[in-house]
């Protein structure tokens, strides 16, 4: 597909990766979120610049270390999909076959997970639904790009329904969870526990005082709620694109339809749908001095630049003439992202990056998840049609699928080069 992505005229415009990376890697720039998000996303780390965001960057990224990261793989990504599968084959037709949305089983797998990593205790299904729901409204009144600018009653509601949300998180979800983290501390500092005992997240980092802005106890909620829809929403995105990628490339390669369980393959096929399919497919910034790219363009200070991430991925110079064409096995020149912008670049680079994909041999949610499923006889419904969302974004709101017993695999095809 081609982006249609609008952009107003007095707002520069910059689509070649090389300038888009020079622009995201600045010094010279700032954040450019819209002041009408601002009411619930103001002051969160995915806003802040400079040295109050190296400050909170360096504390959430303790969250993703390679020890956090294989603790949180063991402990919690592997034991919660294996459990959310098996409590999906036992919704089985009586022809064995699970019925089931790919979305939903990914949001609530991921909204577990994203839990765990944030800090927030869940007591079963009703708290999951909750808090989802919750999330979601909180993300519709902070992400309002969907609003046209003329629309300020739908803002005004839109944002009025965020802060009732925002509100009922906190005192549902937020206060609870972090009075529970407060007490493990105390525990630790009486040497009832040690301090490595201390699970650690995003809440039990605001419990520790790291930060002194958190002092705003509002802004450490909104703060938790950022990073929560970092991790429950955007990893449910790819999800629908693979299968549908996927299921195109077997019918040309037949020969690799046994590679559906292979991580290696599998990685190659995530990569390539985040650069094709962007979740956020423009990213705004401002010049706060007057600054010139190397390609010769010339940006005023104070003027919003907006970074075409979505063309950028597709960049014929980095990806080859085939850029706009799903390839598995595409391979990239060396410093180059296979993924595209799909988590930016710079000091706002996605800090989620190595949950997702993966890093230093352990396996990335979705490649985890995707072979999980695969294993599971994972294909596509075709009696029932995917939705697309209704607004200008390349993402799935249903995406239908089977569990096919018939379908299963094994792992244990060798890892591709």
């Amino acid at each position: 597909m081609s982006y249609d992505v609008r952009i107003a005229p007095e707002v520069v415009r910059v689509s070649r990766m090389a300038d888009c990376l020079e622009v995201l890697r600045s010094d010279k720039v700032r954040d450019a979120t819209p002041e009408r998000e601002h009411t619930l996303r103001g002051g969160t780390l995915v806003t802040l610049d400079g040295a109050a965001h190296q400050r909170r960057r360096r504390l959430a990224n303790r969250l993703v270390r390679r020890e956090a990261h294989r603790r949180y793989r063991d402990d919690t990504l592997a034991p919660t999909v294996a459990r959310r599968l098996a409590e999906a084959r036992r919704t089985a037709d009586a022809d064995g076959i699970v019925r089931a949305d790919l979305v939903s089983f990914g949001r609530e797998v991921f909204l577990e997970l994203a839990a765990v990593l944030g800090g927030i205790d869940l007591a079963g299904d009703d708290d999951r639904a909750t808090l989802a729901s919750l999330l979601e409204t909180i993300h519709s009144g902070g992400n309002l790009a969907w609003l046209a600018d003329d629309d300020t009653e739908g803002v005004r509601e839109a944002v009025a329904r965020g802060l009732a949300a925002h509100q009922t998180f906190r005192h549902r979800f937020y206060e609870p969870s972090l009075a529970a983290r407060r007490e493990l501390i105390q525990r630790s500092e009486s040497g009832a526990i040690s301090e490595d005992e201390l699970p650690m997240s995003y809440l039990m980092l605001v419990a520790l005082h790291a930060d002194p802005a958190w002092e705003d106890e509002d802004l450490a909620v909104r703060d938790l709620e950022r990073f929560l829809l970092g991790g429950a929403h955007t990893n449910v995105h790819p999800l629908g694109f693979v299968v549908d990628e996927l299921e195109a490339w077997f019918v040309a390669h037949p020969e690799d339809e046994p590679l559906r369980v292979d991580a290696g393959f599998l990685d190659g096929a995530v990569n390539e749908v985040l650069r094709l399919h962007t979740a956020t497919p423009v990213l705004l910034r401002r010049a706060a001095v007057a600054m010139a790219l190397s390609s010769g363009l010339e940006i005023v200070a104070g003027q919003t630049i907006a970074v075409d991430a979505g063309a950028a991925s597709r960049d014929e110079t980095v990806y080859g003439s085939d850029a706009s064409v799903f390839d598995p096995r595409r391979q990239v020149p060396t410093g180059a992202y296979r993924y595209g912008l799909a988590f930016s670049s710079g000091p706002h680079m996605c800090m989620g990056l190595p949950i997702v994909l993966g890093a230093q041999g352990i396996d990335g949610t979705q490649v985890h998840l995707l072979r999980a499923l695969y294993e599971s006889g994972l294909r596509r419904d075709p009696s029932h049609v995917a939705r697309r969302m209704p607004a200008n974004r390349d993402r799935y709101d249903s995406y239908p699928v089977l569990l096919d017993p018939a379908r299963r695999m094994s792992p244990g095809t060798p890892v591709i080069a």
